[in-house]
C-alpha cells in the first residue's frame, strides 16, 4: 500500500530523516505522513491519477445475473478512503454502476468520457436501472446474441439510452477482420447478403447497415440517434475500425456515413475526439 489512512505510532520516529539508518527502506515502502499534508496538496496528487478516457469492459455473469468489471478499476478506488471519495465525487464524474440487490455496483465508469462495453445479452435480459443507462454517452455492444438479433429489437434496447452520442458494434471473433474490410470496400452492400453466416465481422457490418437505415424511420424521430460505428478485433486483441487503428484514448472512431453530410470520416472522428476532450477539460476545470 502506498499511502496510509493513519500514521503508525512509530512512523514519525522512523521517518525523521532520509539518512537515518534502517529508515530509508521503510520510508519508501510507506509514506505514512501523507495524511498530514495539506488537504489541497493531497487532492492535487490524487488529480494526477484520474484516468484518461477509457474503454470500460464489462462481463455478464449468467448464473448470478450480475454485470461485473472486465477492465482494471482506477487505482484511486483502492489506495485509501480519501482517494476513493475523491474519485467518486460529483465533480470528477466517476460512479459505480450496474448494482443488483443485494450485490453492490462493481463497475467504475465516467459516463461523460468513457466508452462502456456491454454484452448485448446483459442489456436484453438483465434488469439494469434505466437511470444508469440514460447517463451513458458512448456505448459498445458485442456478443453472440447481438449477431443473431434483428435490428428492431436492438433499437428497442438502445432507446433506453437517452444521452447516447456514439454506438459501436464490436466483432470479437478471432477471424481476420482486415480481409472482410477489404471485401466490403470492393463490393456494394447488396453483395454482403451472400456472405452472412461465415464471419462475425460480416454479421456486424450488415447489422450496422440495417440499424443506420432503420433509425431514420419516423417512429424514432423523438429519440436522440447516435453515430454508429463498427470495431473489429484482431487475434492479438488489438482493435481497428474502417478508418484505421482504434484510438484507445478516445474510445470510439465515429463513422460519418450516418450523418448525411458530406464530411470525410476522418473529420467526423476528429469532431468526436474534440467533443470528448472539451467535456473532460470542462469537468477538470469545474473541480479546481
Amino acid at each position: 500500500m502506498l499511502f496510509a489512512d493513519h500514521p503508525e505510532p512509530n512512523a514519525l520516529h522512523q521517518t525523521q530523516t532520509l539518512f537515518a539508518k534502517h529508515s530509508t527502506k521503510r520510508y519508501l515502502e510507506m509514506f505514512s505522513l501523507f495524511p498530514n499534508l495539506p488537504y489541497e496538496l493531497r487532492h492535487e496528487i490524487w488529480r494526477h491519477f484520474i484516468p484518461a478516457p477509457r474503454v470500460v469492459k464489462t462481463r455478464y455473469d449468467v448464473t448470478t445475473g450480475r454485470i461485473l468489471p472486465g477492465s482494471a478499476p482506477p487505482i484511486l478506488l483502492h489506495v485509501c478512503k480519501e482517494s476513493r471519495k475523491f474519485l467518486l465525487s460529483a465533480q470528477r464524474g466517476f460512479s459505480m454502476l450496474f448494482g443488483t440487490p443485494p450485490s453492490p455496483a462493481a463497475v467504475c465508469i465516467n459516463v461523460k468520457t468513457d466508452a462502456v462495453q456491454i454484452d448485448y445479452y446483459a442489456l436484453k435480459y438483465n434488469d439494469i436501472k434505466d437511470a444508469e443507462l440514460e447517463a451513458i454517452i458512448h456505448l459498445e455492444i458485442y456478443g453472440a446474441t447481438l449477431c443473431n438479433e434483428v435490428s428492431t429489437n436492438i433499437i428497442r434496447q438502445l432507446k433506453r439510452f437517452q444521452s447516447l452520442d456514439t454506438l459501436s458494434l464490436v466483432a470479437t471473433s478471432s477471424q481476420t477482420s482486415e480481409e472482410f474490410i477489404d471485401l466490403v470496400q470492393d463490393h456494394p452492400p447488396g453483395v454482403l447478403v451472400g456472405l452472412i453466416g461465415k464471419l462475425e465481422a460480416s454479421k456486424i457490418r450488415l447489422l450496422s447497415l440495417y440499424l443506420r437505415i432503420e433509425i431514420q424511420l419516423p417512429q424514432y424521430d423523438n429519440w436522440k440517434k447516435p453515430l454508429i460505428n463498427e470495431i473489429f478485433t484482431r487475434p492479438d486483441g488489438s482493435r481497428l475500425t474502417e478508418e484505421g487503428e482504434f484510438d484507445p484514448y478516445w474510445s470510439l472512431a465515429a463513422s460519418g456515413s450516418y450523418t448525411g453530410y458530406d464530411f470525410a470520416k476522418q473529420t467526423m472522428q476528429r469532431c468526436l475526439e474534440d467533443m470528448r476532450r472539451r467535456r473532460a477539460q470542462a469537468a477538470e476545470n469545474s473541480c479546481q
